[in-house]
């Protein structure tokens, strides 16, 4: 395998470094190409350099795993949870209560259960998220990174891990029947941003759940050529989609599901 050291030129040139006997480059070991770059390019070699020229709208998605970020973001979870158990005072009932909340709004952890208990809680889901993405063999690039830190920020408005775990599972399975990998650069993403679905698997249960986290990996990663790229937070529009579709038939489900088991508890006791 070669490791490619990647340096942006201009707009739409960059520099790869320590490639040597190429004449042409195709998915070179080192980046993981997104779904515009499926194509081969052309190298010209000047002695161990090579000039790729891009076109508009081409990305690419840094490789690696530095133990340095590794290391420094499971420290930093561990502060924010050591600082929860100093400000709970070593007890862990509040946050044992915000596992059993469903997580719908408004499920301010904070107001509800206290900052050391919502501290706790941000921490752990901090380390649940890089140590998915360290599983499926993904790269902490930017912004996976800064998806990392936005389940942390949802862990204290709604998300923990008995509701977000059901989700994201159901991401990593819809890898299995589609032709992306759970590293893929989408599918990443979108299994970290699954955390605003998190309140579904919490309100009806964990298969739901997984089926949300599965329609959302699903919508993700073909509604942005539905709109043109327009709108920047793709995720939380393929999100706000799962959620019309599947609550209005969960609750109506629910309540109906309700109303029998009320009418025949009634004919029991009359019995």
């Amino acid at each position: 395998k070669t490791n490619l050291e990647v340096t942006q030129t201009n707009d739409y040139n960059w520099t790869l470094r320590n490639v040597k006997g190429l004449k042409k480059l195709s998915k070179p070991t080192g980046l993981t190409w997104g779904k515009t770059m499926q194509y081969s390019w052309d190298a010209k070699k000047e002695e161990d350099n090579y000039t790729l020229t891009t076109r508009k709208g081409d990305f690419i998605w840094k490789a690696g795993r530095p133990m340095m970020i590794i290391v420094g973001l499971y420290l930093y979870f561990a502060a924010i949870i050591i600082l929860g158990l100093i400000s709970s005072g070593g007890e862990l009932k509040n946050y044992r209560k915000i596992l059993e909340h469903p997580g719908r709004a408004v499920a301010d952890f904070v107001i509800m259960n206290g900052a050391g208990a919502t501290l706790i809680n941000m921490g752990t889901m901090g380390m649940i998220a890089l140590t998915y993405v360290l599983l499926v063999g993904g790269d902490l690039s930017g912004p996976v990174i800064g998806a990392i830190l936005t389940v942390v920020g949802f862990s204290a408005f709604g998300a923990h891990a008995g509701n977000y775990l059901p989700v994201l599972l159901g991401v990593f399975l819809s890898t299995f029947l589609t032709r992306y990998t759970a590293s893929t650069p989408g599918i990443l993403l979108a299994a970290m941003f699954a955390v605003g679905l998190s309140p579904i698997a919490g309100q009806f249960g964990v298969i739901p759940g997984m089926i949300a986290g599965f329609l959302h990996s699903a919508i993700v990663m073909c509604t942005s050529s539905m709109y043109g790229g327009l709108n920047l937070y793709n995720n939380g529009f393929s999100a706000g989609w799962v959620a019309i579709i599947m609550i209005p038939g969960l609750e109506s489900f629910m309540k109906h599901f309700e109303t029998r088991k009320r009418r025949k508890n009634s004919e029991n006791h009359q019995a």
